[in-house]
């Protein structure tokens, strides 16, 4: 099974309300099993919304240090997930960037590849 960022299959969950969409991706999942995700909007982030900020490895919005609510979900996610092979994230994401998104680094920390596709 695959766990995939929600924006990347058209849905409007990232800060600017908007999406990025791929095609390409839509068109390979036909076949595949998979779950989508947003932990922005999981833990109560609407959208549009003030985007978040990574300082010194915290993740701050609107001035607020929200690490702690951002670990904690996915730490709760990952221990209710069932078997994920690959992890498909969004460039760029606090959240879902394969290589600086909270949820990117904690899916590699147990073994799970990450990537963009």
């Amino acid at each position: 099974m695959l766990l995939i960022s929600k924006c990347r299959l058209g849905y409007p969950c990232r800060y600017h309300g908007r999406s990025v969409l791929s095609m390409t991706l839509k068109r390979k999942l036909s076949n595949v099993s998979y779950q989508l995700i947003c932990p922005e909007i999981e833990i109560g982030l609407g959208t549009p919304r003030p985007p978040i900020r990574i300082y010194n490895g915290r993740y701050v919005w609107r001035g607020e240090d929200i690490t702690d609510k951002i670990n904690k979900y996915i730490k709760q996610l990952i221990n209710n997930l069932p078997k994920i092979e690959r992890f498909i994230g969004t460039k760029n994401s606090p959240c879902c960037d394969p290589c600086i998104g909270a949820l990117g680094i904690a899916l590699r920390e147990i073994g799970i590849k990450t990537g963009l596709s």
